[in-house]
């Protein structure tokens, strides 16, 4: 039986095109500075591509997701600083390095959220103490289903931390199919948070490495801290053109990722003992709520063992299904049978 993958969007692998197009791009040191930027035309030009999708000023290079977050909060933050976030917000949650005392040392600050959406009462309240450097967003937000946070709400938030001088700072991991399911462009839905980290190497399909977007001044100092966290490459535009092409050529299918997600949970919601949140469905990624005895890690490795179909934990009360490229509407048809069934029988 073919194993059906649904852990993650970071198992998608790169098109042959893409591929062909990454060993021919020009190539040179991008740790020597040039200026602003290194030597390496490919990855000075897909860090111009970036920041003029996202409609700003400079953009940045870097190899992960994780690294990225950490970049941007280490640039915008000292040791001891406070920083808005939320419990189950993956930078908080998933990434080991921010919020380590031994590490950066930033202080997290836990507010209260709906599908990331702070309680405005409260953000108010924290950010009045006049001691808070950032206020960090996700979107989509992986942890609460994929679901999109809607720029309205972006907005209120923009207000409250303007009237206090409070920086923002965005997770934007898979802002590309956060942008897909609300029909907005990123840099409309982005637009006024001093910076965003996206990943290139989920549902865009490259190999590695997200790009950090921003003023010009904060890339500068972003760049300075990237070298500072050991993130300084050399003949990096093999990995940053990837990057490009995938914005380029693969942005725009993520819609169709987004909407097999949503068919794979209107054809599992009502299998016995689980339930789906079709409410936060947005995106690419699919929340499962264990509702019988069998919990978490178990029923994922059940799942793997007699369905071959594996899945994500996230809690022992839940676990995430994620499509992806490699996903096909076949593959969704067979997962939601074998799925149905598996559950049948636990």
């Amino acid at each position: 039986m073919k194993v059906i993958d649904l852990r993650s969007d970071t198992v998608t692998l790169p098109t042959k095109e893409m591929l062909e197009y990454m060993i021919s791009v020009p190539v040179g040191d991008d740790g020597r500075a040039k200026g602003t930027k290194g030597e390496d035309p490919t990855a000075a030009e897909a860090e111009a591509y970036a920041a003029k999708v996202f409609g700003r000023e400079d953009a940045l290079y870097v190899t992960s997701g994780t690294m990225g977050n950490m970049v941007c909060l280490a640039t915008h933050c000292k040791r001891g600083d406070k920083v808005v976030t939320a419990e189950n917000m993956h930078m908080y949650k998933a990434e080991k390095g921010i919020f380590n005392p031994d590490f950066c040392g930033i202080v997290p600050v836990l507010l209260d959220h709906t599908r990331g959406v702070y309680d405005f009462k409260q953000l108010e309240e924290t950010l009045a103490t006049g001691d808070i450097k950032l206020v960090c967003l996700e979107n989509s937000y992986n942890f609460d289903g994929g679901c999109c946070v809607m720029r309205e709400n972006i907005e209120k938030i923009l207000v409250i931390c303007e009237r206090y001088h409070v920086k923002t700072h965005m997770d934007g991991a898979r802002i590309f199919n956060a942008a897909a399911a609300l029909n907005m462009s990123v840099a409309d839905l982005t637009a006024g948070i001093d910076s965003v980290q996206f990943c290139v190497s989920k549902g865009l399909s490259a190999p590695i490495g997200s790009f950090l977007v921003g003023s010009e001044k904060f890339i500068t100092a972003a760049r300075n801290t990237r070298k500072i966290l050991g993130g300084q490459c050399r003949q990096i535009g093999l990995l940053a053109g990837a990057g490009m092409y995938a914005i380029k050529n693969l942005s725009a299918r993520l819609s169709e990722d987004n909407a097999r997600a949503h068919r794979l949970a209107m054809g599992i919601k009502d299998a016995h003992n689980i339930s789906v949140d079709l409410d936060t469905c947005q995106t690419n990624i699919v929340k499962v709520n264990l509702l019988g005895n069998l919990k978490g890690k178990a029923w994922l490795k059940a799942l793997e063992e007699e369905a071959c179909i594996r899945g994500h934990y996230i809690t022992d009360d839940a676990i995430r299904l994620v499509t992806y490229r490699g996903i096909t509407d076949e593959d969704i048809d067979e997962a939601i049978a074998r799925i149905v069934a598996f559950c049948a029988n636990h």
